[in-house]
């Protein structure tokens, strides 16, 4: 199939290379340009992919390129000016990596902007695509454990990080809820940073969804300090537990857990 979709990639790095390959699953979309400032980082991550064209920087690309889409794969305080920058552009779609961003307000700004614009905004929690958590919210909608009550998951690597993850997935479970109220906690007593971004030593929410289901989110409380990705929904009728690999369930009409072992794929 002949490439219908122009993408350029704004960043060369880990992230980067991962949408490079997601683009390449797709035979409608081809990389046509990618932006990042060391010369070296960028000819190999040019010559690996087979990208044509490199820029040092995102405005030097927007203006060259008639892009499609658009990946934002910077480090966050990046985030806001230049998805502000390629959403000027009117690209059919930006996706910008996680953490969106790092204030609400900043995050209104690129919300507003895009959709004044008309240009679609994604942001990169790709671990919902996992095949458990896909199947265990399907069980969820589908009334295994009844109503759903009650998230709870721990994380770690602090919550601007993995912590966005996770919450992602608490919202994902249980359908895309939108919120009604945060309570949360947090401590910093030590002066902790997360690429450069100041970020709190550890912290927990407690978070009300519409419609009456909860999350409780705990972040570098635990030994663990990396996110395990394991959840626990707790229903009228039931009880489910999901990770990156497997969900298991529990209710009144069966004798046991009920187990299912799903395909892994790096979604």
């Amino acid at each position: 199939m002949t490439a219908i979709y122009r993408a350029g990639i704004v960043g060369a790095g880990q992230i980067g290379r991962a949408h490079a390959l997601g683009y390449q699953g797709v035979d409608s979309v081809e990389i046509v340009a990618v932006t990042e400032p060391n010369d070296r980082v960028r000819s190999e991550f040019q010559e690996q992919y087979q990208i044509p064209t490199g820029y040092t920087d995102i405005k030097e690309m927007m203006d060259q390129e008639d892009l499609d889409f658009v990946s934002i794969c910077t480090w966050h305080l990046l985030h806001e000016p230049q998805t502000l920058l390629a959403a000027s552009y009117l690209p059919k779609a930006i996706i910008c990596e996680k953490p969106m961003t790092v204030g609400t307000a900043s995050a209104d700004r690129m919300i507003a902007e895009c959709e004044e614009k008309h240009v679609k905004l994604v942001i990169g929690h790709q671990r919902r695509f996992y095949h458990s958590w896909t199947r265990a919210r399907d069980l969820i909608l589908e009334g295994v454990i009844g109503v759903p009550q009650m998230v709870t998951t721990k994380s770690g690597e602090g919550l601007l990080n993995c912590g966005t993850h996770v919450i992602d997935a608490c919202r994902y479970l249980v359908g895309d809820p939108e919120t009604d109220w945060v309570m949360g906690a947090l401590e910093r007593k030590t002066d902790r940073y997360e690429r450069e971004v100041r970020i709190e030593d550890c912290c927990m929410a407690l978070i009300q969804f519409e419609g009456g289901s909860q999350a409780l989110v705990q972040s570098d409380l635990t030994p663990e300090r990396w996110s395990v990705e394991e959840y626990q929904v707790r229903g009228t009728e039931g009880v489910l537990e999901t990770d990156a690999r497997s969900v298991r369930y529990l209710n009144g009409q069966t004798a046991s857990w009920i187990e299912l072992d799903l395909p892994t794929e790096d979604p």
